[in-house]
């Protein structure tokens, strides 16, 4: 048997999980794999061979650019795994092909009097799209303009400025602040407490270029103001961002912040969103917090 490669996909949610297996001997050969389709985006990967084994995954869009989320880890004995690749990409029509980290093999056997080595690799790949489906033509040259704009969005560091066209077709709650007898129409701007001027620059990132933070934190900051001013679609995909990329550790932040802020339909895209092996992490980290805390009452 000079090789063998076996793919099992699974679909949780947003997120497309493949569990490869490469058993191989000491020969130098290429191993390709079939095409996967996930999402329109067409994933393959390919193998190669020189005391250790190379990765390489290859991608490309079946009918629209989309951006693709990939994680990959390889399993050694004892359950111990590594990281061997995390990276977001652009994706088009046009093969992007990317290596990952070069990995030692999970354990030998013998095969007809030949070694043969097995390697585990466990990938996670993210589909979503980062751009309006309708582009508007000269909207870069929108967001760039500040002679003809005519309304801020204050923070206490600072302001950004804005097209009252926009942030009225962006948010009802803006809408009439700006046509009503707020005082926010004088003043030819609205307060934004609680946040800072990079997180109102993230807003007009958003309203003109559709285009989201990826720091954890920033996104989590963008979804409090989306719901406190019904931006409706900001904060649909402000949640389903924060769902697609969350990691175990930060579960417990997430449902506080759902908690404090009514952010329901945040509770419920993590419930159905959250791979099970999430979960789990997080359930086994709040029950070592808890032994550790009653640890912490007898002493």
């Amino acid at each position: 048997m000079p090789h063998h490669l076996c793919i099992k996909p699974l679909q949780r949610g947003p997120i497309r999980n493949l569990s490869i297996s490469v058993l191989k001997d000491n020969d130098n050969k290429e191993i390709t794999s079939q095409i996967f389709n996930v999402d329109m985006v067409e994933v393959s990967f390919k193998f190669n061979f020189d005391s250790q084994l190379t990765p390489h995954i290859r991608m490309k869009a079946s009918n629209t650019n989309d951006f693709v989320h990939v994680t990959a880890h390889s399993y050694y004995q004892d359950n111990v795994k590594e990281q061997i690749y995390n990276k977001q990409s652009f994706c088009s029509a046009d093969w992007l092909e990317a290596t990952m980290k070069r990995i030692g093999c999970h354990s030998c056997i013998n095969v007809n009097g030949k070694k043969t080595f097995i390697y585990l690799i466990d990938v996670d790949i993210t589909i979503y799209k980062q751009f309006p489906a309708v582009s508007i033509p000269n909207i870069d040259k929108l967001y760039e303009d500040t002679e003809f704009t005519d309304f801020q969005l204050h923070a206490a560091d600072g302001n950004v400025p804005m097209h009252k066209a926009l942030l009225a077709a962006n948010s009802n709650v803006f809408k009439a602040m700006m046509n009503g007898e707020w005082k926010e129409k004088g003043q030819g701007q609205i307060n934004i407490e609680g946040v800072t001027v990079k997180t109102l620059q993230h807003i007009k990132d958003y309203m003109y270029l559709a285009m989201l933070p990826d720091e954890a934190l920033e996104l989590e900051s963008l979804l409090v103001v989306a719901a406190r001013y019904l931006i409706d679609k900001l904060k649909a995909d402000c949640i389903k961002k924060l769902t697609q990329t969350v990691k175990p550790e930060n579960v417990d932040r997430l449902i506080k912040l759902a908690c404090q802020h009514d952010l329901h339909d945040l509770v419920k895209s993590l419930i159905l969103n959250t791979r099970d092996e999430f979960v789990s992490d997080y359930y086994e980290s709040q029950n070592k917090k808890k032994e550790s805390s009653d640890d912490g009452d007898k002493n």
